[in-house]
């Protein structure tokens, strides 16, 4: 019994001295604190005010070239082995192009186009050689030491996989709070480069949506035509016959020479104003980190001499 309130008195005055000590040593965490202050002002001494590219769209509400409709009449041909069975889950075109806005397929075609990775990757091309130099000096040799001992992938030239990263990285697209609109920004030091990235980005995606959507629709109107020809049951060639009209008014659709994805509210522009830095992040979060730190600093000392006198 005596043993248990002895073990609760010295809980209560562990606690009363380790109070005493952070009141004590309560200018470790103000110190530490400063230091984060410091650290977060060496930050904003190196942040660069950005131009924003942007533009607004509103997605179309057609689901593309994957979309069926005439469900009995594919039933009726499904069964009989002339059309596919089972069909894929629809998506949007403005979904495809977000996924495309990040692919290695895009990447390739504005490579081909523009000589994308020459033109992100400047600083690594040697242009006179005609070909890619690896970074020296220090700090780059420190890092590529740091990575080495952590195990990870060391520097090598750019690729195809670069760029579809570098892109997709670059572009943030938020929607609205009310409304299907999505805004598609772009930022970056360059007003020109970041309208330009966005522009083509997007344009070229868009357009590879098309060409690819309308290769699968000749595949499955020919297809389709192959059947008519084989075909003798009346109620079967007259399913085949409205298909082929439901693909040919997707045809009119892809051959229209206006955005496909996505209608263009807001054609792209550079925004009024440049970026600014986010203060509260840039102090605070050093501010409360070094605090912490300094605080836990403390308690250790303290439960640490508190052991040994004990």
């Amino acid at each position: 019994m005596n043993s248990g309130k002895n073990s609760s008195a010295n809980e209560i005055i562990d606690l009363t001295y380790l109070f005493r000590i952070l009141l004590i040593w309560s200018w470790i965490p103000m110190l530490t604190a400063l230091a984060g202050i410091y650290n977060g002002y060496q930050d904003l001494k190196g942040f660069t005010p950005q131009y924003t590219a942007s533009m607004t769209v509103l997605p179309t509400g057609a689901t593309g070239a994957n979309t069926n409709s005439g469900g009995a009449v594919q039933s009726i041909a499904a069964e009989l082995g002339l059309l596919p069975g089972t069909q894929a889950t629809s998506v949007s075109p403005f979904n495809r192009l977000e996924f495309f806005l990040g692919s290695v397929a895009l990447a390739e075609r504005l490579q081909e186009k523009y000589g994308v990775m020459q033109i992100l990757f400047a600083g690594s091309w040697d242009s006179e050689n005609q070909q890619w130099t690896r970074p020296n000096g220090e700090d780059f040799e420190r890092q590529e030491q740091i990575k080495a001992f952590l195990r990870q992938n060391l520097w090598s030239p750019p690729n195809l996989q670069s760029a579809a990263n570098y892109i997709i990285s670059s572009i943030n697209i938020a929607a609205f709070d009310q409304g299907p609109f999505r805004k598609l920004t772009v930022t970056h030091e360059d007003p020109e480069f970041a309208l330009w990235l966005l522009t083509t980005a997007y344009f070229e995606a868009d357009e590879l949506i098309r060409e690819r959507d309308k290769l699968e629709l000749e595949e499955r109107m020919s297809y389709v035509e192959l059947q008519l020809s084989s075909v003798d049951k009346i109620h079967i060639r007259d399913g085949l016959r409205q298909q082929l009209a439901t693909e040919l008014g997707r045809e009119v659709a892809l051959e229209v020479d206006l955005p496909y994805a996505a209608i263009i509210v807001e054609e792209p522009y550079i925004m009024n104003g440049l970026t600014e830095p986010n203060l509260p992040l840039i102090f605070g979060i050093p501010a409360v980190v070094g605090g912490i730190i300094g605080f836990l600093f403390i308690s250790f000392i303290a439960l640490f001499r508190r052991e040994k006198r004990s």
